[in-house]
């Protein structure tokens, strides 16, 4: 490993056990137990004002032992892998507890939860899979849509979630919304623009941490619908939580949750909002501003939508301009397609730009 040095890694090395302090336990699983400790010498790194190495002493690291003192090829493959493979992930070196052999991986402190010991999904960002999770699960008890079927079905879909990224799909009371405007209507439903007071659940990467905080949202207020459908049901499964930013062609509307009106009991899905309107009112503001270009973008995009579509067994019901809604840099189709065994008359789509 110190012979793949450059100047941009810590040092590799081996770390006397002796010379880490407090050492306080994170959490274990079967193979392994991760500790917090203070490392007292600190690792070698490059500083580049003084063009020498130096070392940054008493700094907390995170001690991840693994439970048998025989499986030192797992410890070196995991280290090699890391090594090689992560590049921006840093490893200081190994350790060996004195007592039972163990061996030990020195990682940054950060590199696993404070409250469980397990790894970040997001180190950068500290954002741990199974704490969230538990988070949401222990909620469960805190809220009720007054439906069994879609309470399990929020439950279902908070338990998928595996990105700080990722949409917390919720119930949203009614009393949450205000300044409530019809903004369009179809054959099924009706399309408000509302603010949402507390707003929707999202990761804060600054802070580490879930905030909320108000804004504009979409309510697409579904007719006749005080008796929720199977269809509807299901339809909200189709939506991913994921929200992979890397993945152009996902290409529908964002989902917060559902919601009921006290007065109609119709049910609501609450969408992300797109503040530019249809694709007509669009075109007649921008088009001679698009050129060649940009046409071929937007029909390359809206066939992206489609084959979408298409590739998750659905049909379309309903295209036409008036559906497709655009906001800023993006594009966003609401849809009404049918499954091809199962007749769906809620779905969307969005369109990237």
């Amino acid at each position: 490993m110190q012979s793949k040095i450059d100047p941009h890694r810590v040092v590799f090395k081996w770390i006397p056990y002796d010379q880490f302090n407090d050492i306080k336990e994170l959490g274990k699983d079967e193979f392994t137990t991760v500790y917090s400790a203070i490392w007292k010498d600190g690792p070698l790194q490059y500083d580049y004002k003084e063009y020498v190495y130096s070392r940054n002493k008493n700094i907390k690291v995170n001690l991840k032992l693994y439970n048998s003192r025989n499986n030192i090829n797992n410890v070196l493959n995991k280290v090699t892998y890391l090594f090689d493979n992560k590049y921006d992930e840093i490893i200081y070196g190994l350790s060996q507890y004195p007592h039972t052999k163990n061996y030990v991986i020195v990682f940054p402190d950060g590199y696993h939860c404070d409250k469980c010991g397990k790894e970040f999904e997001y180190k950068r960002y500290k954002w741990c899979k199974p704490c969230q999770i538990n988070n949401l699960e222990k909620n469960f008890t805190n809220w009720s849509s007054g439906n069994e079927n879609i309470d399990n079905l929020i439950q279902e879909m908070q338990s998928k979630i595996s990105s700080y990224e990722d949409i917390v799909f919720e119930w949203i009371p009614y009393d949450q919304f205000c300044n409530i405007k019809e903004i369009g209507k179809g054959g099924f439903s009706k399309i408000y623009s509302a603010t949402w007071i507390n707003g929707r659940l999202m990761y804060d990467i600054s802070r580490c941490e879930y905030i909320r905080c108000s804004i504009t949202i979409a309510l697409k207020c579904l007719n006749n619908s005080q008796n929720i459908s199977n269809e509807f049901l299901n339809e909200v499964k189709a939506y991913s939580v994921e929200l992979d930013i890397y993945n152009f062609r996902n290409k529908r509307l964002h989902t917060y949750g559902i919601s009921q009106n006290p007065d109609t009991k119709e049910y609501i899905m609450v969408l992300k909002y797109a503040k530019g309107g249809d694709f007509n009112c669009w075109m007649k503001k921008n088009y001679k501003n698009l050129n060649w270009s940009n046409k071929l973008d937007v029909l390359s995009n809206i066939i992206i939508g489609l084959e979408e579509i298409h590739q998750n067994k659905m049909v379309h019901r309903d295209f036409h301009t008036g559906n497709i809604l655009l906001n800023k840099s993006h594009l966003k189709d609401i849809l009404l397609f049918n499954d091809i065994i199962k007749h769906f008359r809620y779905g969307i789509m969005w369109i990237c730009q």
